[in-house]
Protein backbone atom coordinates (compact mmCIF):
# COMPACT_ATOMS: atom_id res chain seq x y z
CA UNK A 1 0.00 0.00 0.00
CA UNK A 2 3.17 2.54 0.94
CA UNK A 3 4.53 1.60 -2.25
CA UNK A 4 1.74 2.43 -4.52
CA UNK A 5 0.97 5.43 -2.11
CA UNK A 6 4.19 7.14 -3.04
CA UNK A 7 4.30 6.03 -6.90
CA UNK A 8 0.78 7.89 -7.06
CA UNK A 9 1.89 10.87 -5.25
CA UNK A 10 4.79 11.31 -7.02
CA UNK A 11 2.88 11.40 -10.56
CA UNK A 12 0.44 13.51 -9.74
CA UNK A 13 3.09 16.25 -8.54
CA UNK A 14 4.76 15.57 -11.79
CA UNK A 15 8.47 14.19 -10.68
CA UNK A 16 10.30 11.59 -12.29
CA UNK A 17 12.13 9.43 -9.72
CA UNK A 18 15.16 11.24 -10.14
CA UNK A 19 13.31 14.60 -9.53
CA UNK A 20 11.90 13.54 -6.16
CA UNK A 21 15.23 11.36 -5.23
CA UNK A 22 17.10 14.39 -5.91
CA UNK A 23 14.15 16.74 -3.73
CA UNK A 24 15.26 14.30 -0.71
CA UNK A 25 19.29 13.89 -1.32
CA UNK A 26 18.67 10.25 -2.22
CA UNK A 27 19.63 8.06 -5.43
CA UNK A 28 16.66 6.86 -7.71
CA UNK A 29 17.51 3.24 -6.98
CA UNK A 30 15.89 3.77 -3.24
CA UNK A 31 13.40 5.75 -4.56
CA UNK A 32 12.54 2.66 -7.03
CA UNK A 33 13.08 -0.27 -4.30
CA UNK A 34 10.06 2.23 -2.39
CA UNK A 35 7.79 1.91 -4.81
CA UNK A 36 8.01 -1.28 -5.70
CA UNK A 37 7.63 -2.68 -2.21
CA UNK A 38 11.61 -4.17 -1.75
CA UNK A 39 12.30 -1.29 1.10
CA UNK A 40 9.78 0.46 3.43
CA UNK A 41 10.51 3.95 4.38
CA UNK A 42 11.02 4.90 8.27
CA UNK A 43 8.84 7.63 9.40
CA UNK A 44 11.48 10.37 8.98
CA UNK A 45 11.65 9.70 5.65
CA UNK A 46 7.28 9.34 5.57
CA UNK A 47 7.38 13.12 6.42
CA UNK A 48 9.97 14.53 4.13
CA UNK A 49 8.13 12.52 1.22
CA UNK A 50 5.28 14.07 2.14
CA UNK A 51 6.63 17.44 2.29
CA UNK A 52 8.56 17.32 -0.81
CA UNK A 53 4.80 15.89 -2.41
CA UNK A 54 2.51 18.44 -0.36
CA UNK A 55 0.84 15.55 0.54
CA UNK A 56 -0.48 14.75 4.59
CA UNK A 57 1.84 12.28 5.96
CA UNK A 58 -1.48 9.85 6.73
CA UNK A 59 -2.15 9.69 2.94
CA UNK A 60 0.86 7.43 2.93
CA UNK A 61 -0.66 4.91 5.73
CA UNK A 62 -3.72 4.72 4.91
CA UNK A 63 -5.71 2.50 2.49
CA UNK A 64 -7.63 4.10 -0.30
CA UNK A 65 -10.85 4.98 0.31
CA UNK A 66 -12.60 4.76 -3.33
CA UNK A 67 -11.41 2.49 -6.01
CA UNK A 68 -12.01 4.18 -9.93
CA UNK A 69 -12.27 2.43 -12.47
CA UNK A 70 -11.51 4.92 -15.96
CA UNK A 71 -13.29 4.47 -19.28
CA UNK A 72 -10.12 5.76 -21.21
CA UNK A 73 -8.01 8.75 -21.94
CA UNK A 74 -9.09 11.47 -24.69
CA UNK A 75 -5.97 12.82 -25.85
CA UNK A 76 -3.39 13.56 -28.29
CA UNK A 77 -0.78 11.36 -28.87
CA UNK A 78 2.13 13.50 -27.66
CA UNK A 79 0.80 13.31 -24.33
CA UNK A 80 2.77 10.92 -22.66
CA UNK A 81 2.21 7.79 -20.47
CA UNK A 82 3.58 9.83 -17.13
CA UNK A 83 1.40 12.89 -17.40
CA UNK A 84 -1.52 10.46 -18.16
CA UNK A 85 -0.77 8.85 -15.31
CA UNK A 86 -0.06 11.78 -13.57
CA UNK A 87 -3.74 13.63 -14.39
CA UNK A 88 -5.16 10.05 -13.43
CA UNK A 89 -3.66 9.79 -9.96
CA UNK A 90 -4.57 13.73 -9.11
CA UNK A 91 -8.33 13.03 -10.15
CA UNK A 92 -8.40 10.25 -7.81
CA UNK A 93 -7.10 11.85 -4.82
CA UNK A 94 -9.56 14.72 -5.84
CA UNK A 95 -12.27 12.74 -5.87
CA UNK A 96 -10.78 10.74 -2.62
CA UNK A 97 -11.27 14.26 -0.67
CA UNK A 98 -15.12 14.56 -2.13
CA UNK A 99 -16.32 11.51 -1.51
CA UNK A 100 -14.71 11.42 2.16
CA UNK A 101 -16.09 14.58 2.53
CA UNK A 102 -19.39 14.00 1.14
CA UNK A 103 -20.12 10.92 3.73
CA UNK A 104 -19.21 13.55 6.81
CA UNK A 105 -21.51 15.44 5.55
CA UNK A 106 -24.11 13.08 4.73
CA UNK A 107 -24.37 14.63 1.13
CA UNK A 108 -24.90 11.43 -0.43
CA UNK A 109 -27.60 12.44 -3.27
CA UNK A 110 -26.45 10.87 -6.66
CA UNK A 111 -29.23 11.41 -9.40
CA UNK A 112 -29.94 8.43 -11.43
CA UNK A 113 -29.38 8.18 -14.99
CA UNK A 114 -30.37 6.02 -17.69
CA UNK A 115 -28.63 2.74 -18.13
CA UNK A 116 -26.19 1.84 -20.22
CA UNK A 117 -26.97 1.08 -23.31
CA UNK A 118 -25.62 -0.18 -26.87
CA UNK A 119 -25.45 2.58 -29.56
CA UNK A 120 -25.09 1.80 -33.25
CA UNK A 121 -25.64 5.17 -35.01
CA UNK A 122 -26.13 8.65 -34.62
CA UNK A 123 -29.77 9.23 -34.37
CA UNK A 124 -29.40 6.86 -31.06
CA UNK A 125 -27.34 8.96 -29.61
CA UNK A 126 -28.97 11.91 -30.09
CA UNK A 127 -32.43 10.17 -28.38
CA UNK A 128 -29.98 9.29 -25.58
CA UNK A 129 -28.73 13.01 -24.76
CA UNK A 130 -32.72 13.66 -25.18
CA UNK A 131 -33.23 11.19 -22.25
CA UNK A 132 -30.46 12.47 -19.91
CA UNK A 133 -32.77 15.84 -20.55
CA UNK A 134 -35.81 14.80 -19.70
CA UNK A 135 -34.20 12.24 -16.73
CA UNK A 136 -32.78 15.57 -15.06
CA UNK A 137 -36.21 17.65 -15.78
CA UNK A 138 -33.57 20.25 -18.39
CA UNK A 139 -36.36 20.61 -20.88
CA UNK A 140 -34.54 21.94 -24.03
CA UNK A 141 -33.31 24.97 -22.86
CA UNK A 142 -29.80 26.44 -23.01
CA UNK A 143 -27.71 25.13 -19.96
CA UNK A 144 -26.01 27.74 -17.82
CA UNK A 145 -23.16 25.57 -16.48
CA UNK A 146 -22.68 22.00 -17.13
CA UNK A 147 -19.98 21.67 -14.51
CA UNK A 148 -22.82 22.91 -11.38
CA UNK A 149 -25.24 20.48 -13.11
CA UNK A 150 -23.18 17.18 -13.10
CA UNK A 151 -21.87 18.18 -9.87
CA UNK A 152 -25.82 18.82 -8.58
CA UNK A 153 -26.45 15.29 -9.52
CA UNK A 154 -23.68 13.76 -7.73
CA UNK A 155 -20.92 13.44 -10.05
CA UNK A 156 -17.72 14.62 -9.51
CA UNK A 157 -15.95 16.61 -12.02
CA UNK A 158 -12.08 17.09 -11.44
CA UNK A 159 -10.40 20.62 -13.18
CA UNK A 160 -7.34 19.56 -14.47
CA UNK A 161 -4.83 22.41 -13.98
CA UNK A 162 -1.39 21.10 -14.85
CA UNK A 163 -2.92 19.01 -18.42
CA UNK A 164 0.24 20.76 -20.32
CA UNK A 165 -1.73 22.83 -22.71
CA UNK A 166 -4.91 21.25 -24.87
CA UNK A 167 -3.24 18.02 -25.54
CA UNK A 168 -5.76 16.53 -22.81
CA UNK A 169 -8.75 16.52 -23.78
CA UNK A 170 -10.69 14.59 -21.34
CA UNK A 171 -11.17 11.19 -19.26
CA UNK A 172 -14.44 9.79 -17.52
CA UNK A 173 -15.19 6.68 -15.15
CA UNK A 174 -16.96 5.84 -11.78
CA UNK A 175 -16.46 5.78 -8.07
CA UNK A 176 -16.98 2.68 -6.07
CA UNK A 177 -19.16 1.59 -9.33
CA UNK A 178 -21.98 3.85 -8.53
CA UNK A 179 -20.58 7.72 -8.60
CA UNK A 180 -19.80 9.32 -11.89
CA UNK A 181 -16.34 11.38 -12.44
CA UNK A 182 -14.86 13.52 -14.99
CA UNK A 183 -11.38 15.28 -15.68
CA UNK A 184 -12.06 18.85 -17.20
CA UNK A 185 -9.12 20.57 -18.39
CA UNK A 186 -9.25 23.67 -17.30
CA UNK A 187 -6.64 24.76 -19.92
CA UNK A 188 -9.26 24.47 -22.79
CA UNK A 189 -11.87 27.44 -23.63
CA UNK A 190 -14.67 27.38 -22.11
CA UNK A 191 -17.16 26.56 -24.74
CA UNK A 192 -14.58 23.61 -25.49
CA UNK A 193 -15.23 22.52 -22.13
CA UNK A 194 -18.88 22.00 -21.79
CA UNK A 195 -18.79 19.82 -24.98
CA UNK A 196 -15.78 17.66 -23.49
CA UNK A 197 -18.11 17.44 -20.24
CA UNK A 198 -21.01 16.23 -22.53
CA UNK A 199 -18.96 14.62 -24.41
CA UNK A 200 -17.22 12.39 -21.73
CA UNK A 201 -21.13 12.39 -19.98
CA UNK A 202 -21.95 9.93 -23.15
CA UNK A 203 -19.07 7.87 -22.26
CA UNK A 204 -20.61 7.12 -19.03
CA UNK A 205 -24.18 5.96 -20.41
CA UNK A 206 -22.55 4.17 -23.58
CA UNK A 207 -22.02 0.85 -23.96
CA UNK A 208 -19.29 0.37 -26.30
CA UNK A 209 -17.61 -2.97 -26.42
CA UNK A 210 -19.40 -3.76 -29.60
CA UNK A 211 -18.74 -0.38 -31.43
CA UNK A 212 -15.07 0.40 -33.00
CA UNK A 213 -13.16 3.23 -31.02
CA UNK A 214 -13.69 5.70 -34.00
CA UNK A 215 -17.47 4.94 -34.22
CA UNK A 216 -17.84 5.47 -29.99
CA UNK A 217 -15.63 8.76 -30.15
CA UNK A 218 -18.66 10.00 -33.27
CA UNK A 219 -21.61 8.46 -31.27
CA UNK A 220 -19.78 10.81 -27.87
CA UNK A 221 -19.44 13.84 -30.38
CA UNK A 222 -22.95 13.96 -31.59
CA UNK A 223 -24.59 13.16 -28.05
CA UNK A 224 -22.50 16.27 -26.99
CA UNK A 225 -24.11 18.47 -29.66
CA UNK A 226 -27.35 16.83 -28.87
CA UNK A 227 -26.90 17.65 -25.10
CA UNK A 228 -25.79 21.30 -25.26
CA UNK A 229 -28.49 21.75 -28.20
CA UNK A 230 -31.30 19.62 -28.67
CA UNK A 231 -32.80 19.07 -32.27
CA UNK A 232 -35.89 21.05 -31.71
CA UNK A 233 -33.90 24.21 -30.16
CA UNK A 234 -31.45 23.77 -33.13
CA UNK A 235 -34.54 23.61 -35.71
CA UNK A 236 -36.33 26.69 -33.41
CA UNK A 237 -33.18 28.98 -33.77
CA UNK A 238 -31.92 28.46 -37.47
CA UNK A 239 -34.99 26.75 -39.04
CA UNK A 240 -35.76 23.42 -40.57
CA UNK A 241 -33.59 24.39 -43.87
CA UNK A 242 -31.38 27.12 -44.47
CA UNK A 243 -29.59 27.86 -47.96
CA UNK A 244 -27.26 30.02 -46.05
CA UNK A 245 -25.90 31.15 -42.60
CA UNK A 246 -23.39 33.72 -41.88
CA UNK A 247 -20.67 32.95 -39.10
CA UNK A 248 -21.96 36.04 -37.03
CA UNK A 249 -25.53 34.49 -37.03
CA UNK A 250 -23.68 31.49 -35.19
CA UNK A 251 -21.59 33.62 -32.96
CA UNK A 252 -24.45 34.99 -31.48
CA UNK A 253 -26.13 31.21 -31.03
CA UNK A 254 -22.69 30.52 -29.65
CA UNK A 255 -23.41 32.97 -26.80
CA UNK A 256 -26.80 31.88 -25.95
CA UNK A 257 -25.83 28.05 -25.86
CA UNK A 258 -22.18 27.76 -25.32
CA UNK A 259 -21.76 25.67 -28.02
CA UNK A 260 -18.94 26.67 -30.04
CA UNK A 261 -19.46 28.13 -33.76
CA UNK A 262 -17.95 25.22 -34.84
CA UNK A 263 -19.55 23.27 -32.99
CA UNK A 264 -23.27 24.84 -34.97
CA UNK A 265 -21.72 23.98 -38.01
CA UNK A 266 -21.64 20.63 -37.30
CA UNK A 267 -25.24 20.54 -35.14
CA UNK A 268 -26.40 22.27 -38.75
CA UNK A 269 -25.35 20.18 -40.78
CA UNK A 270 -26.02 16.58 -38.56
CA UNK A 271 -29.35 17.72 -38.42
CA UNK A 272 -29.54 18.64 -42.48
CA UNK A 273 -30.66 22.12 -41.83
CA UNK A 274 -27.78 23.15 -44.12
CA UNK A 275 -26.30 21.39 -46.89
CA UNK A 276 -22.90 19.48 -46.88
CA UNK A 277 -21.54 21.54 -49.08
CA UNK A 278 -22.72 24.99 -47.24
CA UNK A 279 -21.00 23.35 -44.14
CA UNK A 280 -17.83 23.15 -46.48
CA UNK A 281 -17.95 26.81 -47.06
CA UNK A 282 -18.31 27.62 -43.62
CA UNK A 283 -15.31 25.68 -42.80
CA UNK A 284 -13.38 27.52 -45.29
CA UNK A 285 -14.38 30.72 -44.29
CA UNK A 286 -13.43 30.02 -40.67
CA UNK A 287 -10.04 28.96 -42.05
CA UNK A 288 -9.76 32.15 -44.02
CA UNK A 289 -10.48 34.29 -40.65
CA UNK A 290 -8.09 32.47 -38.09
CA UNK A 291 -10.97 30.92 -36.33
CA UNK A 292 -10.00 26.93 -36.31
CA UNK A 293 -7.18 27.40 -34.01
CA UNK A 294 -9.36 29.87 -31.97
CA UNK A 295 -12.73 31.52 -32.37
CA UNK A 296 -14.13 34.78 -31.46
CA UNK A 297 -16.17 35.80 -28.91
CA UNK A 298 -15.44 34.13 -25.71
CA UNK A 299 -18.43 31.96 -24.15
CA UNK A 300 -18.58 33.50 -20.55
CA UNK A 301 -19.16 30.81 -17.97
CA UNK A 302 -17.55 29.36 -14.98
CA UNK A 303 -18.02 25.78 -15.55
CA UNK A 304 -15.05 25.24 -13.06
CA UNK A 305 -15.38 22.77 -10.05
CA UNK A 306 -16.76 24.40 -6.80
CA UNK A 307 -18.46 21.75 -5.03
CA UNK A 308 -15.75 20.67 -2.84
CA UNK A 309 -14.88 23.89 -2.02
CA UNK A 310 -18.05 24.37 -0.39
CA UNK A 311 -18.72 21.15 1.07
CA UNK A 312 -15.11 22.26 2.91
CA UNK A 313 -16.59 25.47 3.65
CA UNK A 314 -19.32 24.28 5.17
CA UNK A 315 -17.75 21.91 7.56
CA UNK A 316 -15.70 24.14 8.52
CA UNK A 317 -18.23 26.60 9.86
CA UNK A 318 -19.70 23.50 10.72
CA UNK A 319 -17.05 22.69 12.88
CA UNK A 320 -17.10 19.26 11.26
CA UNK A 321 -13.13 19.72 10.49
CA UNK A 322 -10.35 21.68 11.71
CA UNK A 323 -8.79 24.26 9.84
CA UNK A 324 -5.46 21.56 9.21
CA UNK A 325 -8.28 19.28 7.41
CA UNK A 326 -9.87 21.59 5.45
CA UNK A 327 -6.53 22.86 4.27
CA UNK A 328 -5.50 19.21 3.15
CA UNK A 329 -9.14 18.08 1.92
CA UNK A 330 -9.41 21.71 0.10
CA UNK A 331 -5.75 23.41 -0.20
CA UNK A 332 -6.38 27.26 -0.55
CA UNK A 333 -10.32 27.12 0.20
CA UNK A 334 -10.21 29.18 3.58
CA UNK A 335 -8.55 32.06 3.84
CA UNK A 336 -6.03 32.73 6.09
CA UNK A 337 -7.00 34.35 9.44
CA UNK A 338 -6.92 38.18 9.26
CA UNK A 339 -3.03 38.30 11.45
CA UNK A 340 -1.64 35.38 9.26
CA UNK A 341 -0.18 35.63 5.85
CA UNK A 342 -0.08 33.53 3.79
CA UNK A 343 3.14 31.42 3.71
CA UNK A 344 5.08 30.98 -0.57
CA UNK A 345 3.96 27.09 -0.04
CA UNK A 346 0.20 27.87 0.49
CA UNK A 347 0.27 30.61 -2.03
CA UNK A 348 1.24 27.77 -4.66
CA UNK A 349 -1.69 25.54 -3.37
CA UNK A 350 -4.02 28.31 -4.47
CA UNK A 351 -6.32 28.30 -7.71
CA UNK A 352 -4.55 30.55 -10.50
CA UNK A 353 -7.24 32.80 -10.43
CA UNK A 354 -6.75 33.29 -6.82
CA UNK A 355 -3.11 33.55 -6.72
CA UNK A 356 -3.33 36.19 -9.07
CA UNK A 357 -6.20 38.32 -7.64
CA UNK A 358 -4.09 38.53 -4.03
CA UNK A 359 -0.81 39.34 -5.94
CA UNK A 360 -2.04 41.61 -7.97
CA UNK A 361 -3.87 42.90 -4.07
CA UNK A 362 -0.62 43.21 -2.40
CA UNK A 363 1.13 44.83 -5.38
CA UNK A 364 -1.28 47.59 -5.38
CA UNK A 365 -0.12 48.21 -1.63
CA UNK A 366 2.88 49.05 -2.58
CA UNK A 367 4.79 52.45 -2.14
CA UNK A 368 7.53 54.56 -3.07
CA UNK A 369 9.80 53.39 -0.36
CA UNK A 370 8.85 49.50 -1.16
CA UNK A 371 9.87 50.13 -4.80
CA UNK A 372 12.97 52.50 -3.93
CA UNK A 373 13.63 49.08 -1.56
CA UNK A 374 13.28 46.85 -5.04
CA UNK A 375 15.40 48.80 -7.00
CA UNK A 376 18.66 48.88 -4.48
CA UNK A 377 19.22 45.36 -5.54
CA UNK A 378 21.08 44.42 -8.32
CA UNK A 379 20.78 41.11 -10.65
CA UNK A 380 23.39 39.56 -8.48
CA UNK A 381 21.20 39.76 -5.03
CA UNK A 382 17.85 38.09 -7.35
CA UNK A 383 17.19 34.23 -6.83
CA UNK A 384 14.67 32.29 -8.24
Amino acid sequence: MIAERIRQARLAAGFTQEQLADALHMTKQVISKYENGRSEPTASIIMKLAQALDRNPAYFLREPQIQVSWLGYRSRSSLGQRAREGIQYRAEAYAEQYVTLAEALAVEHIEALPPRQPIHDVEAADDLAMSVRVAWSLGEQPLDDVTTLIESKGGVVFGEQNAPDVRFDGLSGWIDAIRPVIVLNLAMPVDRRRFSLAHELAHLLMDDSTNHHESVEAFANRFAGAFLVPASAARRELGDRRRHVDLEELALLKQIYGLSIAGWVYRAADLDIISRAMSQRLWAEMSRRGWRKGEPPLFKAEETPTRLRQMVLRAHAEGIISRAQANDLCPGCLPPPADQPLSPRDLMRLPPEERQRLLAEATATYDEDDVELLEAFGEDDIVE
